[in-house]
């Protein structure tokens, strides 16, 4: 039984480096050879540079759960909570979005 509660114990400690690692991550959820994506992400990048934080694009082509998902929403911004800002966006949305949410964490 103590085995146990020693696999519980890592996986809790694995489950906070990993949340804890996506506190400071947006998701730009994009497609290939979309204009709007490359606008978005052009858009996104100095604000995660200025905020330290990081992007992470994530193409829906090839994945068919997300291309039914997102196929006509592309570009999406998917913040840490799992909240989610489609196209269209503007940087001071995003700014504001992240002000909002990072003070509720």
């Amino acid at each position: 039984m103590s085995e146990s509660k020693g696999s519980t114990s890592n996986l809790d400690f694995i489950e906070f480096c990993r949340r804890k690692h996506m506190i400071n991550q947006l998701t730009l959820l994009t497609g290939s050879n979309c204009h709007l994506c490359h606008r978005a992400k052009a858009m996104l990048n100095p604000l995660v540079i200025e905020k330290d934080w990081e992007l992470l694009e994530v193409s829906i082509h090839g994945n068919k759960d997300l291309e039914e998902a997102y196929a006509i929403r592309i570009p999406v911004v998917v913040f840490p909570d799992g909240s989610e800002k489609g196209w269209p966006f503007t940087t001071a949305q995003i700014r504001r979005l992240l002000q909002e949410k990072s003070s509720s964490l």
